[in-house]
């Protein structure tokens, strides 16, 4: 009862809603975006992730997915998309510089977070949430304090590829939904 958590600050002059990255555009990226920031690393969620991806808009031409990371399990994942015929709509942009983060939030239509074990997955989710970015995460203490289901954006069970598959139909098929998320992901 004593005890108060402070989580990390956010600047708010510098993550804000209304950027735009060029980076997006640089790699060819139009339309609609999941994107996930983080280590390309196996057994971490990303192949659900993209699996879901693969099985709700992936074929769509105005949506895309946005790897801003990179690891040990790029050609993995990369091959993944191919076999699951949504290649095209994967992006991948490699390692981030901290200065890219605010325009890629901003240019974003939702963050994904498949895996609890990103060390820098909480501050990524304040942070977008400070540029109004709702997020899809895996359900953990450490996110469910920063994620509100249908609040700010939905939670997801980590190990059910159902799951993700049911949140991006939901999120995908609901475009006020997200606009009432971002617009509380700021608040």
């Amino acid at each position: 009862e004593q005890i108060e958590v402070l989580p990390p600050g956010v600047d708010l002059e510098r993550f804000r809603p209304g950027l735009r990255s060029e980076l997006m555009r640089g790699h060819g990226v139009s339309g609609h975006t999941l994107l996930v920031t983080r280590a390309l690393e196996a057994d971490r969620g990303l192949e659900r992730v993209l699996d879901a991806f693969a099985n709700t808009v992936g074929r769509r031409e105005d949506w895309a997915l946005v790897f801003a990371g990179d690891g040990p399990h790029r050609a993995a994942l990369r091959a993944q998309a191919a076999r699951l015929g949504v290649g095209a709509h994967v992006h991948w942009i490699g390692a981030l510089r901290q200065e890219e983060l605010p325009g890629l939030f901003g240019s974003a239509t939702l963050l994904l977070v498949p895996g609890p074990d990103s060390t820098d997955a909480a501050q990524h989710l304040r942070c977008a949430a400070a540029c109004g970015l709702p997020a899809i995460a895996v359900d953990e203490v450490r996110f469910s304090d920063l994620v509100e289901n249908d609040g700010n954006g939905l939670l997801v069970n980590h190990c059910a590829g159902e799951d993700w598959v049911r949140a991006l139909e939901r999120a995908a098929g609901s475009p006020m939904a997200r606009e009432r998320w971002g617009e509380r992901a700021r608040e």
